[in-house]
């Protein structure tokens, strides 16, 4: 079995053994044994900054699954703190080419401030998702409802229930707008 053997071989090139190992830890994950998963997705990620450096688009790749996988642990400092790393190397490869990638990671840090319960951290990250996504898909688009539903979520569990009220209230007629005529008698 291939992957017996690249996990098992030492003479195996770092890189491919780490994308082995991620491989084995997303199926892992994708199976709900999550505390074995994260045992290869950090194996993989030590392999794959040997084998390419800690900039490398794959190190960011593992990073992503392993902030993803805390979150899946109820583990959100940890998320935290794989977004954290993932999110300065996301903006120097994907920023300019890709800012969507960069939002969705700002989301994920978000989420996982948010479920820390340390609301100003995660309304700022998804403030700075908002404005990359008005800025890529227009003030009016379903992606800038969803998001503003997001930081709508953090204002309530914050307090600031005015506020919150006036920003769900413009998602909601965001979504209005751009949502199908068959869909617009879904709630939105």
């Amino acid at each position: 079995d291939v992957v017996e053997i690249g996990l098992g071989d030492s003479d195996v090139d770092p890189a491919v053994r780490g994308q082995l190992v991620r491989t084995v830890g997303q199926e892992l994950r994708r199976r709900k044994l999550l505390r074995e998963a994260k045992s290869f997705l950090e194996q993989s990620l030590a392999l794959l900054e040997q084998a390419h450096g800690p900039e490398h688009p794959e190190v960011l790749a593992n990073l992503k699954d392993l902030g993803v996988l805390s979150g899946d642990l109820l583990d959100p400092r940890a998320s935290v703190e794989y977004f954290q790393r993932a999110l300065p190397i996301a903006e120097r490869q994907f920023g300019a080419e890709d800012p969507e990638y960069v939002a969705g990671i700002l989301k994920n840090l978000g989420d996982a401030y948010e479920n820390l319960g340390e609301l100003e951290p995660a309304r700022e990250q998804l403030e700075r998702v908002l404005q990359i996504r008005i800025e890529e898909h227009g003030p009016r688009s379903t992606r800038v409802a969803i998001t503003m539903s997001s930081i709508g979520n953090v204002l309530v569990k914050a307090g600031k229930y005015d506020e919150a009220i006036a920003t769900l209230e413009e998602s909601v007629a965001i979504r209005r707008e751009s949502a199908p005529d068959n869909q617009r008698g879904l709630g939105y």
